[in-house]
């Protein structure tokens, strides 16, 4: 069991996708999936992941290519992680990306 927990502090995964329409989210998890305007929901994540990760921790975030990529490199690396591409899969007029972020 202790080990376990262990791992779990050390990886963190997270799933969000821009939605076309600015729907009004109806919960907590909503809130990811949509992102808000402007991605105000999720702009905390990257520096709050990074405070709870321990050193060599990691963070997977899926996001599409229709996100803003270049707003999310800019979170990613003001937070101070080191991304790489873990995955990209083609879905027909878009990809789906997951990144591996790791805590420096």
């Amino acid at each position: 069991m202790r080990k376990a927990k262990v791992a779990l502090a050390r990886k963190l995964a997270v799933v969000m996708h821009r939605m076309l329409a600015d729907d009004k989210p109806r919960n907590l998890a909503d809130r990811g999936w949509h992102a808000g305007p402007a991605y105000r929901d999720i702009a905390a994540l990257f520096d709050q992941s990074r405070e709870r990760l321990k050193p060599g921790g990691r963070l997977y975030v899926m996001v599409s290519s229709d996100s803003d990529l270049d707003l999310f490199s800019r979170l990613i690396v003001g937070a101070g992680f080191r991304a790489h591409l873990a995955h990209e899969r083609s879905i027909f007029f878009e990809s789906l990306i997951i990144y591996e972020l790791l805590a420096s």
